[in-house]
C-alpha cells in the first residue's frame, strides 16, 4: 500500500499492478463510491416478504402481485391471511395465474 497527496493505493507486490485507489478521508467521515455497489442506495431499505407458513410460501410463488399483496396485509397489521391465501390458491389451481392475478 502506498499513500501519496491524500490517495492511499493498493498495489500488487510482484507486478506492481494497482489494484485500488481510494481517497482519503478525515476520521468520523466515510467515502462510498456508488459504483461498488451497482448504483445509488434507495431512500428506503426494501424490506423483502419473509413467509412464515407453506401457504404463505406457496402464496409468494405468484410473483411480485403477491409479494406486494402480503408486504401489504403486513404493514397494516393483518396477521390472519392464511384463510384468504389459501382461497387464492385454490382460485390459482382451478383457473390459473392469469385471471387470479388479474392478467
Amino acid at each position: 500500500m502506498l499513500v501519496q497527496d491524500r490517495v492511499l493505493q493498493v498495489v500488487e507486490p510482484v507486478t506492481g499492478e494497482l489494484l485500488a485507489e481510494h481517497t482519503l478521508v478525515a476520521p468520523g467521515e466515510t467515502s462510498i463510491l456508488d459504483d461498488h455497489y451497482g448504483g445509488p442506495r434507495p431512500e428506503r431499505p426494501r424490506r423483502a416478504a419473509r413467509p412464515r407458513t407453506v401457504v404463505e410460501k406457496a402464496f409468494l410463488g405468484l410473483g411480485p402481485v403477491a409479494e406486494a399483496f402480503l408486504t401489504g396485509a403486513a404493514a397494516a397489521g393483518v396477521t390472519k391471511l392464511s384463510g384468504e391465501i389459501g382461497e387464492i390458491l385454490t382460485l390459482q389451481a382451478a383457473h390459473g395465474s392469469e385471471p387470479v392475478l388479474g392478467r
